[in-house]
Formats: structure tokens, C-alpha cells, sequence
């Protein structure tokens, strides 16, 4: 125990003292030099390295014609695939067609038939011949039966043979009361000429009389045959008016016949087109439930596994159609915060979610447009940006990324290409400014 005291006295001793508080001036020396070293480096990386301001959103990669989503607007089983997936198809092609009374095969004869109810109305001069009876459209048939009821009253109608003939017996009697009217016309000029005649001789016999070669008696019954032929010119003048009188009555008869005839096909027709009408609407509501068609020239996608007799709900998306358009831009959607520092044409650095980007690098754009006004979303108000890719899909790891409609990422817009010292400064700043 004693020399374990004596031990501790001896390390507590005076020169042990002195000699752990001496520091070597050696160590001072470098020390110094190497913090100044050290912080020379900082400083210089710092100044090196570069920390841009970036303000970040989700971005879509999607062609400048975007793709096209086919919705279900009706529930029904599918009925027939016409194309497959990854198929070229040209606009307004059939793609697929979902379970109705009406079927596609029905559609097309009824769209045939409506055809030549158009080329009907135009001319009249072709019958047309509705579909069978038997055939049934669903949900278009009683429109389909109201058209055949009207059309087949305007063929009626259009085809009414008592019309023709009335018009054809008018027509021969105005012709036959126009000859009499002629015949009447001359039975007046040889009565006019046979009145003059009577008197100038009755004027003969005045004379007569005067110098009492004749009796009165005589002369009054010249007078008389005189006054008779007087009568029958006016008589012939009246058959005359008589038989133009007749003339215009058949003939006002003959158009008022025409024109209710007119006016009754043209009522029919009215209703004839306006029952077409109906139909084609129904037609197209019809084709818009039932029927998918290539809205654009494209390619076909199938958005989930499609198979005849499949039930397909209302609202789904079973297709979509992928334009034509080799033009592929970025739409990146960016919340308000930070957004008054966006500029068009800043760099855009894109990293899409099919790619890491620690792996293969991120896309290169720059800011095409900016949009004015924000737009709701479910995270919040967002501004829409469209960004113009640089290099296309070539990654900055020269990778070529395969494109694929509606691809998802994160989009950083670099707003000031900052140095990691003046993101230091800045925050300085800041800190003061608060105080």
C-alpha cells in the first residue's frame, strides 16, 4: 500500500507537470500550417462544387399529341377484338364492340338502308326497300319503325295515281274548252259580220219606207230579223266568256289540286327527314356505347387483358391509341412555391422512375413554355411546364431510354447555377435577415 502512494506522489510530481504542459513548438508549427492547408481546400471546393437552386415537380413523358384513352361509356361483355395489341390502325377503324341486341353486322344494313333513304328524298325515282321486318335493332327500333312507317306514306303518296289522272283530266278540259272557246269565237265574227249585213239592209229598207215603196209591216219585220241577229252576236259573246270562265276555273282547280299534293309531299318528306334524323342520332348514341373506333392514326395499346365474352364495366379504359408523332416532350407539373423563378429556356434535369438515375443517368430539357395559371390536382394547385428534351431519350450516361406513353418522374429545374459558397452565403443571409 505504501508503495502504491508513493507511486501516485511520484507522477504527481513537479517535472511530470511541467512536462505534459510543454507542447513541442513543432506541433504548433505544422498544426497551424495544417488547418490553413484544410481550409484552403474547403474553401477552394467549395468554390468548385457546384449546388444549383432547383425547384422540383412530377413529371409525364408524352408525345405532343398525347395518347388517346378509349372509355367504356356503357357496361356490357365484349363481344369482339377486331385488332390486337401494338397494332397500327388507321383513323375511324374498328377496334372493339361490346354485346347489344343491335349488332355491328345489323348496324351496317340499317346504315345502307338510310343511304338510300337520303338518295330517295333527293330523286324519287328509286323504291326503297326497308330491311326485313324480323330483323331487330334494340334500342334503335322504334325509331327504325317510325322511319319505315313515314317513308312508306311518302311512297304512297309519291306514287298516288288519282293525282296524275285528275291532273291529266284537267288538262283536257281546259284543252277541250279552249277549242270551244275558239269555235265560239268564230260563231262571233260570223254573227258580227251577218248583224252588219242586216243593217245595211235595214237601212235599205228605211229608205224604202221613207219613199212608201214598202209598207211598215214590212219593215218592221225586217227590223225585227235585224234585231234578232243583233241578239245572237251578244249571245255568241256570252258562250265565249263562258267557255275562258271555265278555262280559269279548271285551271285554279287544277292548281289547288297541285298544291295540296305538293304541300303533302312536302310535309312527308319534312317528316321523313326528320325521322332519318332521329335515326342517325341513335345510330351514332348507338355507336358511341357499344362500338370502339381508332379516333387518329396510331397504335393500338391494350390497357388491361381483353378477351370475347369478358364483362367490361362502365367508366373503364380497356384501349388507347398512341398518335403517330415522333415528337417527345416532358410536361412536368410544379407547385407554386418557387415557381416565379422559372424562366423558359433553364435547364431541366429529368429523372425518370423506369430508369434510376444513380444507374443510368437522368434526360436533359430545357423550359419550352410556362403556363399562367394554376390547375387543381389532388396534391394541390400546380403550374403545368412543357420542357423540350435536349437530347431526346439519350440519358447523360449515353443510354437510349425506350420510350413508353405517360412515363413518370421527377422533374428538377435548375433556376440559378449556384456554388456550394454562395448556397453557404445565401444562408448566412438569411440567418442575419431573420434576426
Amino acid at each position: 500500500m505504501e508503495q502504491k502512494n508513493d507511486r501516485i506522489d511520484e507522477i504527481r510530481s513537479d517535472e511530470v507537470r511541467d512536462m505534459l504542459s510543454d507542447v513541442p513548438a513543432w506541433m504548433i508549427r505544422w498544426g497551424n500550417t495544417l488547418f490553413f492547408i484544410l481550409f484552403a481546400l474547403l474553401l477552394a471546393l467549395s468554390i468548385w462544387v457546384k449546388y444549383p437552386d432547383t425547384v422540383e415537380g412530377a413529371v409525364v413523358l408524352n408525345t405532343e399529341n398525347p395518347a388517346i384513352r378509349m372509355v367504356a361509356v356503357t357496361s356490357g361483355m365484349v363481344s369482339n377484338i377486331y385488332v390486337k395489341d401494338g397494332q397500327l390502325v388507321q383513323a375511324d377503324d374498328l377496334l372493339l364492340e361490346i354485346k347489344s341486341p343491335a349488332s355491328q353486322d345489323k348496324i351496317k344494313q340499317l346504315q345502307g338502308f338510310l343511304v338510300e333513304v337520303q338518295h330517295y328524298l333527293r330523286t324519287g325515282s328509286v323504291l326503297v326497300k326497308p330491311p326485313l321486318d324480323s330483323l331487330s335493332f334494340g334500342e334503335l327500333q322504334q325509331d327504325y319503325v317510325l322511319l319505315v312507317k313515314k317513308l312508306r306514306d311518302l311512297q304512297a303518296h309519291w306514287g298516288n295515281t288519282h293525282y296524275v289522272q285528275t291532273l291529266k283530266y284537267s288538262q283536257s278540259q281546259v284543252q277541250y274548252q279552249q277549242k270551244l272557246a275558239q269555235i265560239a269565237q268564230k260563231q262571233i265574227e260570223i254573227t258580227q259580220k251577218e248583224s252588219e249585213n242586216a243593217s245595211e239592209q235595214l237601212h235599205i229598207y228605211q229608205n224604202l219606207l221613207d219613199r212608201e215603196i214598202i209598207s211598215r209591216q214590212e219593215w218592221l219585220n225586217y227590223a225585227t230579223t235585224y234585231h234578232e241577229r243583233v241578239k245572237e252576236v251578244e249571245n255568241q259573246k256570252k258562250i265565249f266568256l263562258q267557255h275562258q270562265m271555265q278555262v280559269v276555273q279548271i285551271e285554279q282547280e287544277a292548281q289547288k289540286i297541285t298544291f295540296e299534293y305538293e304541300e303533302k309531299l312536302r310535309m312527308l318528306k319534312t317528316e321523313v327527314q326528320t325521322q332519318l334524323a332521329a335515326l342517325e342520332n341513335s345510330a351514332e348514341l348507338w355507336r358511341q356505347n357499344y362500338v370502339f373506333r381508332a379516333p387518329v392514326d396510331g397504335q393500338v395499346i391494350f390497357l388491361k387483358k381483353l378477351s370475347a365474352q369478358q364483362f367490361l364495366p362502365a367508366g373503364q379504359e380497356p384501349l388507347a391509341i398512341i398518335p403517330e408523332d415522333e415528337h417527345i416532350m416532358a410536361y412536368a407539373y410544379v407547385p407554386a412555391q418557387g415557381y416565379g423563378k422559372i424562366k423558359p429556356g433553364q435547364k431541366v434535369l429529368i429523372q425518370l422512375d423506369n430508369y434510376p438515375a444513380y444507374q443510368y443517368g437522368h434526360l436533359n430539357g430545357v423550359v419550352a413554355h410556362k403556363a399562367e395559371m394554376p390547375f387543381s390536382q389532388e396534391q394541390g394547385w400546380v403550374y403545368k411546364l412543357d420542357i423540350e428534351l435536349v437530347q431526346g431519350m439519350r440519358s447523360s450516361h449515353n443510354y437510349d431510354f425506350v420510350y413508353q406513353p405517360e412515363m413518370g418522374g421527377v422533374a428538377r429545374i435548375v433556376t440559378e447555377d449556384l456554388r456550394l459558397i454562395e448556397r453557404v452565403f445565401y444562408s448566412l443571409r438569411s440567418l442575419f435577415d431573420k434576426q
